[in-house]
């Protein structure tokens, strides 16, 4: 029993994921409290409620036992109210036993439904609190009798054990804030300008090669005395130069707004669909060139004024184009990223979605903490995703997942910026 409590303890000091940390630790916490199963919930809020509940965030489960959460078979979310009703206590002051087969007619229907199903014996409920809320609540479960946690000393493990867990989620929560606060994105900036170089260089190299090509063509007209002839070639090659030009300046602008030193990025009136442009401009031969289509929908006539740092907002755009590329550029299928851009009288919304599909609704929980990657050893810090919330919330925006898109698909809302017609 102490080799298992020092083996969460080095957990705990190991990770700076809360996730990854319960799916390291979960297994000896069971063997601490000889338990059959360790569910842990974290507590989310219904806007259309407004009120809390408690969802499933991690489980794990003694050879041999089946899991009961992470295999969907919650019936529906498990409001606080509903719990509270039902036993009839607090969970910040206490912990509490239940036994399903004693539950009588006045518990929560759903709640009897579900523990009846189930083969459940003894639960003991410990709440987690971190800095005086309920981050959420860490559950004991014995499948074979109706244990008495009191009397053979679980309860007073698991206080502590939930005590360890509070303990290492402020920690850890410390340690992300300081991280991304302190953290140059700048950095990241230039590591992934790093990674489209050779793109980039081609992007630029096919312009300047167009207008060495048609400027040559235009000699030549001139050299032949047939330019009254010719004016309409001469015309059509200098329109093109000039597109070739303007296509040219927009990467070498979408660099330049990529490599500015975060210290001299300074909050700016933009209109979004012209940094999507200038950075969508940098990508897209890299994109075309392994057959990635890139969708825009938003119009052309629409000002979509929003208030930011424009480096720090095109990072965010290249950290999701360059996630999608290393998603689809492994899979068989038809491959494209679209960015749709919306505005109400509030708000500009940016949707980033990708023809990957939408992952597991427990990586979706998990993909924007600080340090958590799906990426092979080497691949990705954990830290991009969190990163790019971080930069959207300095805005005072929202970054988050869309849990209802069949597809990998991001949100990101900005406060919008209007401009009075008398001003």
């Amino acid at each position: 029993m102490l080799n298992a409590l020092l083996e969460i303890q080095n957990c705990f000091k190991s990770y700076k994921n809360i996730h990854s940390a319960f799916e390291s630790s979960c297994k000896h916490m069971g063997e601490f409290l000889d338990a059959h199963r360790i569910v842990i919930f974290d507590r989310r809020f219904d806007e259309e409620r407004d009120e809390a509940y408690i969802s499933f965030y991690h489980e794990w489960a003694d050879v041999g036992r089946p899991l009961r959460y992470s295999t969907n078979q919650v019936p529906r979310r498990l409001y606080l109210d509903d719990i509270y009703k039902a036993y009839n206590q607090i969970a910040v002051e206490s912990f509490f036993v239940l036994y399903p087969d004693r539950l009588n007619k006045k518990v929560d229907p759903t709640l009897r439904e579900f523990y009846r199903d189930s083969d459940i014996k003894s639960v003991l409920i410990l709440p987690i609190i971190v800095h005086n809320e309920i981050w959420g609540s860490f559950t004991v479960h014995d499948l074979d009798i109706e244990r008495d946690f009191e009397a053979d000393g679980t309860v007073q493990r698991a206080v502590y054990l939930a005590g360890e867990i509070s303990s290492f989620i402020e920690r850890v929560r410390q340690y992300n804030k300081r991280v991304l606060t302190q953290l140059d994105d700048h950095s990241y900036r230039m590591e992934s300008l790093g990674r489209m170089a050779a793109s980039i260089a081609h992007e630029i190299n096919n312009p300047i090669f167009l207008i060495g090509g048609f400027a040559t063509r235009i000699e030549q007209i001139f050299e032949e005395g047939d330019v009254e002839k010719k004016s309409e070639e001469v015309l059509r090659c200098l329109d093109l130069i000039q597109k070739s030009c303007k296509k040219t300046s927009n990467i070498i602008e979408g660099l330049r707004l990529m490599s500015r030193p975060t210290k001299r990025d300074e909050l700016e009136v933009c209109d979004l669909k012209d940094i999507i442009n200038r950075t969508v401009d940098i990508s897209k031969e890299r994109l075309q060139f392994d057959k990635i289509e890139i969708i825009k929908e938003f119009n052309d006539d629409q000002e979509f004024l929003v208030e930011c740092k424009p480096g720090q907002l095109s990072q965010v755009l290249t950290n999701l184009v360059n996630n999608s590329f290393d998603s689809l550029i492994e899979k068989d299928i038809k491959r494209w990223i679209k960015i749709e851009c919306t505005k109400t009288d509030s708000c500009v919304k940016l949707s980033f979605t990708d023809a990957g599909q939408r992952p597991s609704d427990d990586i979706i929980k998990n993909m924007i903490e600080p340090f958590y990657t799906t990426k092979p050893p080497g691949k990705g810090t954990g830290l991009g995703l969190s990163l790019c919330k971080e930069i959207i919330k300095r805005f005072n925006g929202n970054f988050d997942v869309d849990r209802t898109s069949e597809f990998m698909k991001f949100d990101i809302e900005l406060p919008l910026i209007s401009f009075d017609e008398d001003e």
